[in-house]
C-alpha cells in the first residue's frame, strides 16, 4: 500500500499507530485532521496523538477509542458525540472543548484541564479523573473520588486525601462514612475542630439512617476528639493515649474501599 510522504511525516511527528492494518481512508482522515483540523465521523481509533495541536478542531462524532491524546492541545475542540472511550488525555487541554454526548468511560483524564468544558450528557462512568482541574461537581462517581481519599490516606497524604473526600461529598453530601473518614485526616492534620465537625455530622446521617452502629462509633470519636482540647486533659499521658487507640482503632473500619 502506497502513502504519501506528508502522512508519513505525519504519522512519524506525532507517532501515530493502528492495532489494525492501516487502510487508505485512514490515512486519508488523519491528513485531513492534521491539515484542516476537521475530521466529523473519522475512524481515528487508537490514534497516537501525544502533544498534538488540535485546537478548535472538529471531532464531532469521531471514533478515537483507545487513542493516546496524552498533553494534548483540545482547547475550544468540538467534540461533540465523540467515542472517547478509553482514550488517554493525561494532561491534555480540553478548556472550552464541547463534549457534550461524548463518551469519555474508562477514559484517563488526570491531570486533564476541563475548565469551560461543555460535559452535559457525556458518559464519565470509570474514567481516572484524579487531578482532573476544573471539574464540574455533577461529572464523576462520589464512589471513585472516595477510594482515591482512601488510598491517598493509607499513603499517609491527608491532605490529598481531604480534597477527593471534599469532591465526594460535592456529589453525595449525605454519605456518612466519608465524613467520619475524612475527619481522620483532619486530626492527622491537627485539624481537631474540622475533625469534630466531620463526626458529628457524620453521628446526624448514622442516626436518620437508623444505624446505631455508626452513630456510635462517629458520637464516641466526637467527644474523645473534643476531651483532647481540655487543657488539663491533654497534660494528662493516660488520656493522650485513650485519643490516640480511640483514632486507631476507627481507622481501619473508615478507610474502605467502596465499589
Amino acid at each position: 500500500m502506497k502513502i504519501t510522504s506528508l502522512t508519513l511525516s505525519a504519522l512519524a511527528v506525532l507517532g501515530f499507530s493502528w492495532s489494525q492494518p492501516v487502510l487508505a481512508q485512514d490515512a486519508d482522515q488523519l491528513r485531513q485532521l492534521l491539515a484542516d483540523g476537521s475530521c466529523p465521523q473519522c475512524n481515528l481509533r487508537r490514534a497516537g496523538l501525544v502533544l498534538a495541536d488540535l485546537e478548535q478542531a472538529n471531532l464531532e462524532q469521531a471514533d478515537l477509542a483507545g487513542s493516546n491524546l496524552s498533553r494534548a492541545n483540545l482547547a475550544g475542540a468540538n467534540l461533540r458525540g465523540a467515542n472517547l472511550q478509553g482514550v488517554s488525555l493525561v494532561g491534555a487541554n480540553l478548556m472550552g472543548a464541547d463534549l457534550k454526548d461524548a463518551d469519555l468511560s474508562g477514559a484517563d483524564l488526570r491531570d486533564a484541564y476541563v475548565i469551560g468544558a461543555i460535559l452535559d450528557g457525556t458518559q464519565m462512568d470509570y474514567a481516572n479523573l484524579q487531578g482532573t482541574v476544573g471539574l464540574p461537581s455533577s461529572a464523576g462517581r462520589f464512589e471513585d473520588f472516595h477510594n482515591w481519599g482512601v488510598a491517598a490516606a493509607k499513603a499517609g497524604r491527608h491532605g490529598e486525601a481531604i480534597e477527593y473526600y471534599n469532591e465526594a461529598l460535592s456529589r453525595n453530601p449525605d454519605f456518612a462514612l466519608t465524613y467520619l473518614s475524612r475527619a481522620i485526616s483532619r486530626q492527622n492534620l491537627n485539624d481537631v475542630p474540622g475533625a469534630i465537625a466531620d463526626s458529628q455530622a457524620a453521628a446526624q446521617l448514622f442516626e436518620a439512617q437508623n444505624n446505631s452502629q455508626g452513630q456510635e462509633v462517629a458520637n464516641n470519636l466526637a467527644l474523645v476528639l473534643e476531651q483532647s482540647q481540655d487543657p488539663n486533659a491533654r497534660r494528662s499521658g493516660g488520656f493522650l493515649n485513650t485519643v490516640r487507640n480511640t483514632v486507631q482503632s476507627v481507622t481501619p473500619l473508615l478507610l474502605r474501599f467502596l465499589f
